[in-house]
């Protein structure tokens, strides 16, 4: 962590406060989600620092626990100056508040206005993590149906119910999860035709060339049987 172009843009006697909130959400219980508030100080003698060791639990990755959601960790950062002195005007990347969430400029056409909330007054925290759940379900749906698998869809069709459960309307949403599945089952038994006519195909190809052998085989017989007599062969037996 550290304040950006510090030495350049700020005077000798800058400096901030800063409250950062690390949560590692939990997609089970919001009460199990991993909370970590830190208080840094930067200032000329220290512009940047390491963000403090966040202990981990040790079924992290188990899927009953409750953190991985759509083989995703989902890990929110609330950053708050409580101080600030000598401040520059330089503010960074701005984002875009659309229906309360703050989302990057290249989300926005993702996030319109019907893909609203009934309680506002939802903590930013819980509403950024349903917000960031949101985009990835969007990102999922938006990749090639055949290079889905159904477990991604299942993990789709849940991430949707958490989703609705924390006040989104995400009816259309839940459609377009159904529209992919019908198109993933479509190209599935399309794909499994595809390979049952190749199989088909091959074996009329070895059909065709056995049957061509016995052709030859039978032509070369019946070129035998109707071939003549010569005179030497008449008069062999003399």
């Amino acid at each position: 962590m550290g304040v950006a172009d510090s030495c350049q843009s700020l005077t000798s006697t800058w400096r901030r406060h800063v409250k950062l909130r690390l949560t590692i959400v939990n997609g089970i219980s919001h009460k199990r989600s991993i909370v970590t508030d830190s208080d840094l100080y930067f200032d000329e003698n220290l512009p940047a620092c390491s963000y403090p060791t966040v202990p981990l639990p040790f079924n992290l990755l188990a899927r009953d626990a409750g953190f991985l959601v759509c083989r995703e960790i989902t890990i929110v950062i609330e950053v708050v100056a409580l101080e600030v002195i000598d401040t520059s005007d330089n503010d960074g990347a701005k984002s875009n508040d659309v229906n309360g969430f703050q989302v990057l400029p290249s989300q926005v056409e993702s996030v319109k206005p019907k893909h609203c909330i009934k309680d506002r007054s939802m903590n930013p925290c819980l509403r950024t993590t349903y917000m960031n759940l949101l985009l990835g379900i969007i990102e999922t749906l938006c990749q090639l149906p055949g290079e889905l698998s159904d477990s991604d869809l299942n993990e789709a069709s849940v991430a949707v119910l958490y989703v609705a459960q924390g006040g989104f309307k995400v009816d259309w949403l839940e459609k377009k999860v159904k529209e992919v599945k019908e198109k993933k089952k479509n190209v599935d038994t399309g794909k499994a035709r595809l390979q049952q006519m190749e199989q088909d195909l091959q074996n009329l190809n070895q059909k065709r060339l056995d049957l061509k052998d016995l052709l030859d085989k039978e032509k070369a017989n019946d070129l035998a049987a109707n071939a003549p007599l010569s005179f030497n062969d008449v008069l062999k037996k003399f």
